[in-house]
């Protein structure tokens, strides 16, 4: 009996540290902070991001990498940890920009936050993976797991489940968490986003993805185009001080996108090599076989914008709010 203990608990320890060893690069360090240009001349911005994302802000670090910022600014880049860190920050007003989710950034402007859209460049990034069932059908009434914390495809997977006659039972996890169970098989289904998609499905081959959630929701929905998921904000205070620099900032992300999407995979390349140490490079590789790299001006899917916030929180996006979100998105 004690041998039958004892390897199990061996074989346990051996699991956790190859899976360990295959997860360590994908953590953020809270609090880690990077340096871009040093032009004591220039402004230098805080840039508030995740080592984690790729689609959202990989046009702008190609825009770094190819010195489209020099004369514009510095830039002082900090990890947050998690969405909720994020929302505190914006809501405290710390920092020039920020790199997250739409929704977010908008219940933070419904409290009054001095936050505006600058450029939308996420739209399909969340995905259903499992290792017991291919079809999204089958998925009624059992427990799903989710990450992060405040993920906008939660409100997306909700509705869904309203029109649909998947209703599921929705549990939030740690990213590290959620990541380790996949892994050891002890969560079967979670709706993740890339690159952690990408991951995960490099380290096991019982995972399959079922659906892409956003596009899922559109055809359930029939909501039509796309869904802005996530995006670059700016302060408010930093847009009115520097009006011109902060234009010139989101024409060249936008352009930057467009050159990238031609790229495909080999648009990982730009990707920091700083952020190596949280998403290793083949894991951004193969995230961009699934992820479209795109920027989008925020008054040119001003539609979809409103009609996504107005589905995922009815009760908070409405004619009600109009007069406080009509300035969500920066405008010159």
């Amino acid at each position: 009996m004690k041998k039958n203990i004892l390897s199990i608990i061996t074989v346990s320890i051996i699991l956790a540290a190859a899976i360990y060893g295959g997860i360590k690069a994908f953590r953020d360090q809270p609090g880690d902070v990077f340096i871009e240009g040093n032009d004591p001349n220039l402004p230098c911005l805080e840039l508030y991001t995740s080592g984690q994302a790729t689609t959202p802000q990989l046009a702008l670090f190609a825009a770094i990498r190819q010195g489209d910022l020099r004369g514009l600014f510095n830039l002082k880049i900090i990890l947050w940890k998690n969405p909720d860190e994020l929302l505190s920050l914006v809501l405290a007003g710390k920092g020039d920009l920020w790199i997250g989710h739409t929704d977010g950034f908008a219940l933070a402007r419904l409290r009054n936050a001095p936050v505006r859209m600058l450029v939308f460049s996420s739209f399909n990034k969340f995905y259903i993976i499992s290792s017991e069932t291919e079809n999204w059908n089958d998925l009624n009434g059992r427990t799903v797991a989710y990450t992060p914390a405040g993920s906008p495809a939660v409100g997306l997977i909700n509705i869904i489940s309203e029109r649909t006659s998947a209703k599921l039972n929705l549990v939030p996890y740690q990213g590290r968490e959620l990541e380790l169970l996949l892994l050891s098989g002890k969560v079967k289904t979670a709706i993740i986003p890339e690159p952690l998609v990408s991951l995960i499905l490099s380290k096991s081959s019982n995972m399959k993805i079922i659906a892409n959630v956003e596009d899922l929701f559109c055809r359930t929905t029939g909501t039509p185009g796309k869904i802005p998921v996530a995006g670059i904000a700016v302060n408010r205070f930093t847009a009115q001080k520097y009006p011109e620099k902060i234009a010139m900032l989101q024409q060249i992300i936008i352009r930057r996108s467009e050159m990238l999407n031609k790229k495909g995979i080999d648009a990982a390349g730009y990707f920091p090599p700083y952020f190596e140490k949280y998403i290793p490079a083949h894991i951004v590789r193969l995230s961009l076989e699934r992820e479209t790299i795109s920027a989008r001006r925020p008054e040119d899917l001003e539609q979809e914008l409103f009609l996504y916030l107005g589905i995922i929180h009815p009760d908070l996006f409405n004619k009600k709010s109009a007069h406080v979100m009509k300035d969500f998105i920066w405008r010159q």
